[in-house]
């Protein structure tokens, strides 16, 4: 009977030394995980700004998200640098080729000529929500600045603008779109990063999907300072 004790005493003991973590092995993987999944950029920014006056070229971002899945754009932005024409953060084409505006003098506005009582002067929080059939509805900092003339029927992708004709000259601090339900199906946020020719570009990463979204367009994007 102590002989049988004792082997099962032993089992028990390798058992158990055998269920055991091993901690370098599990380090190593971790910091393996770590390394794979590096981030494509050099550093977060401010802000990138498109300059729609093609003094630079004219740069463009194409998020390559579909625009009728958009219900909520959430836009932090500084449109305070406007002039007479080039104003438009847009959509895809046709009937949804651009949803927000900054007219010649400064107001908001959604659609031709369907301009709020709020004028851009300096980093803003633009939301705007669209639900098929309705007429779509600006928010400026919190507040219902207009509703769209028309129905909207978004389609192609989101882009912050189609053509150098009417480019809005914008910084932007942040994207966010929201699909129905309230998810969440990009969120966009400037970085800077080392092109194939070895200089800096400014692009924005989408933290959803670890997308970088460069530019689409020509010329590049002025980058802002680094955050802190």
């Amino acid at each position: 009977m102590k002989k049988i004790s004792l082997l099962f005493a032993i089992a028990l003991t390798t058992l158990a030394t055998l269920a055991r973590p091993i901690r370098g092995n599990s380090a190593a993987s971790e910091t393996s995980h770590t390394d794979s999944h590096s981030l494509p950029y050099d550093a977060e920014v401010a802000y990138i700004e498109q300059n729609g006056g093609g003094f630079i070229g004219y740069p463009n971002l194409d998020t390559g998200f579909p625009m009728a899945d958009i219900r909520h754009l959430y836009l932090v932005c500084d449109w305070s640098n406007h002039d007479t024409t080039y104003r438009e953060m847009v959509g895809g084409g046709l009937s949804g080729s651009y949803f927000i505006e900054v007219n010649a003098s400064g107001y908001y506005g959604l659609g031709y000529n369907n301009w709020s009582s709020f004028i851009a002067t300096g980093i803003d929080e633009l939301d705007w929500y669209y639900t098929p059939g309705a007429k779509p509805q600006l928010f400026v900092n919190g507040v219902l600045g207009c509703i769209d003339t028309l129905v909207r029927v978004p389609n192609s992708t989101f882009q912050t603008s189609l053509s150098p004709v009417n480019a809005a000259h914008i910084r932007l601090y942040r994207i966010t779109i929201y699909t129905d339900g309230g998810e969440i199906g990009q969120d966009l946020i400037p970085v800077r990063f080392t092109n194939d020719f070895g200089l800096s570009e400014g692009a924005m990463y989408d933290t959803i999907s670890g997308n970088l979204i460069t530019n689409s367009g020509s010329g590049q994007f002025i980058i802002g300072p680094d955050k802190e």
